[in-house]
């Protein structure tokens, strides 16, 4: 039996779309039905279970790694670099006899403990504005450290991986290129638009933000498309945005994103809703005329997969990473332009049919989510010589 972990060390709504990543792999390997793996999921004492409701995992609650303190972080960090493992991290898994850590902290080319840390992205290259000097050290020296010190490196797309081989000479064995994928969700599992509409006081015809407020989310972007909207067609535009407001290591973002509606008379367009449970995600897509993502800079986004688990329109940016995602309901607009954002909005909002998803569709969108949880299940059990 191999026993995989995986660690959710920190509050899931502040990175909600990492975590919605790893719930899913977990949920497709569950999906996949082998009988060689277990999987245990560590988690804080004071997260509620409510997050991991139908998994089937092993549950640990723990204080090891939310009450950890700098100095031990550090002090690990310098025996994995220099001496290929720490003692400290090893015994405390092998206390549970783990065989593999997934998408956490590599833990050294001498541990009897394999490790596959993820890098979601490598935005610091393109926009160091979004971080302080010692951001931009930590993540130079986080990926020097992990190519040094992991199993493997799990990125979510070959843009990603052009990126990292910018920045290091890597083997591209050691790389595995991992996009992630959600199952179609169930259209019964969607709430009455009336019971959305009631608690966050929302018009129907909206488009929907579901992004953390992290600089290069671009929430800015949409402010001014739906003004120039409003200036030049006298078209009013309603966005409802969700997401944690304050998002780690960006405290300021949210306020100067309001302060812009407020002062450019957009308060009645742009409705932020907070952050949301899954159902009222979900919810929310459904009945939008059309997700948006703005961003200048992704490595995989959470929101786009989402939306294509339901066939929605989603409206994005031309990044690299986002046209590896793009589909037949994609409206791409150019990276950071309002005016070309704008026209791409204009073009939904006079959509007078949304087509209902074939079959086909369906069955294809099926197969792409159960061969993500299988891939990475053949990954592990490469190890041991196996496939599923």
């Amino acid at each position: 039996m191999i026993r995989v972990a995986f660690v959710i060390a920190h509050n899931p709504v502040a990175w909600f779309g990492g975590f919605n990543v790893i719930k899913n792999l977990i949920s497709s390997m569950n999906a996949n039905k082998v009988d060689n793996l277990k999987i245990v999921l560590f988690i804080n004492s004071n997260t509620p279970l409510k997050y991991f409701q139908n998994l089937d995992v092993e549950i640990v609650k723990t204080d090891f790694f939310s009450n950890m303190s700098f100095f031990t972080r550090v002090y690990s960090k310098i025996n994995i670099f220099f001496f290929g493992k720490s003692n400290f991290f090893d015994n405390f898994f092998l206390k549970y006899k783990i065989n593999l850590v997934s998408h956490h902290i590599p833990l050294g080319r001498n541990s009897q403990i394999k490790s596959f840390p993820w890098i979601t992205d490598f935005q610091e290259i393109y926009h160091p504005e979004y971080f302080t000097f010692l951001q931009l050290f930590f993540r130079r020296f986080n990926i020097f450290f992990s190519v040094l010190s992991a199993s493997k490196i799990i990125l979510s797309s070959i843009d990603s991986q052009n990126d990292l081989r910018k920045i290091i000479k890597i083997n591209k064995k050691k790389i595995f290129i991992h996009p992630f994928f959600f199952d179609n969700y169930p259209i019964k599992n969607i709430l009455n638009f009336k019971i959305i509409k009631n608690k966050y006081k929302i018009n129907k015809n909206f488009f929907f933000l579901p992004n953390q407020y992290w600089p290069h989310k671009n929430h800015l972007l949409v402010l001014k498309a739906i003004l120039y909207l409003k200036e030049k067609y006298n078209l009013s535009i309603s966005v409802v945005s969700s997401g944690y407001h304050y998002a780690k290591g960006s405290r300021t973002y949210f306020n100067k994103v309001m302060d812009y509606a407020r002062d450019h008379g957009l308060n009645k367009n742009y409705t932020y809703v907070g952050v949301v449970n899954e159902k009222e995600l979900y919810s929310l897509i459904y009945h939008s005329k059309a997700i948006i993502n703005p961003s200048v800079f992704e490595g995989w986004n959470t929101s786009v997969m989402q939306a294509k688990s339901l066939f929605k329109e989603n409206i994005i940016s031309n990044i690299r990473s986002h046209i590896e995602q793009k589909n037949n309901k994609s409206f791409i607009f150019r990276n950071n332009n309002h005016i070309s954002l704008a026209k791409a909005i204009l073009k939904v909002s006079r959509l007078k049919k949304y087509p209902h998803p074939t079959s086909f569709e369906k069955k294809k969108n099926k197969k792409n989510f159960l061969n993500f949880g299988k891939k990475y299940i053949n990954l592990i059990n490469s190890i041991y010589q196996k496939k599923v």
